[in-house]
């Protein structure tokens, strides 16, 4: 989810896009905010994994509201997913890797060695969510938070290319009752 995220954010302020050219980028700026000279994903054991961008870490606007915004008009675009699963696959034959997100076990690493499917009940990824973005000043309530979740994941169900859901051989866990302690 993270390159979908830093690719919309960077084709708005790197490349100028509006939230309505969003869905028409050109291959070209695509290619340019997924250079893997410019956007560099790093992993440190006590803060956790960041993105960078020319040196400028984004890794804090990735989960902003505006940010789901752009992200929902970008990631079911065809070129779009199809560059972002050669960076993907890229960035993963250099590096030994533990890779997240919605059609990584299905689609992008089909063959993968281990494959979890993470869900939890709709009240608590509302919940989680709401938590999420008053952290950063954004207010919603529970059931703004179910509806936006709801919305995504039927999007994400129904999409033709790399759909959600749960692969084959993967193990389903229910973090619904986990906390991160």
């Amino acid at each position: 989810g993270w390159l979908y995220r830093a690719l919309s954010y960077l084709l708005v302020v790197k490349r100028g896009y509006t939230e309505a050219m969003l869905a028409n980028p050109t291959l070209e700026d695509v290619a340019y905010c997924l250079n893997p000279k410019k956007l560099i994903y790093t992993y440190d054991l006590k803060k956790g994994g960041s993105l960078t961008f020319d040196q400028v870490d984004i890794t804090s606007i990735l989960k902003d509201y505006l940010v789901d915004r752009y992200v929902a008009i970008i990631s079911p675009i065809v070129m779009v997913r199809e560059q972002v699963v050669k960076a993907q696959r890229a960035f993963a034959q250099a590096h030994d890797s533990v890779i997240e997100g919605r059609d990584i076990g299905s689609y992008v690493f089909p063959d993968a060695q281990y494959k979890f499917y993470l869900t939890a009940s709709l009240e608590m990824r509302a919940a989680r969510w709401c938590k999420d973005q008053e952290l950063r000043g954004n207010h919603f309530t529970i059931e703004q938070a179910k509806s936006l979740i709801t919305d995504r994941d039927k999007k994400d169900e129904e999409r033709k290319n790399s759909p959600l859901i749960i692969p084959h051989g993967a193990v389903v866990i229910d973090n619904s009752n986990l906390d991160l302690g």
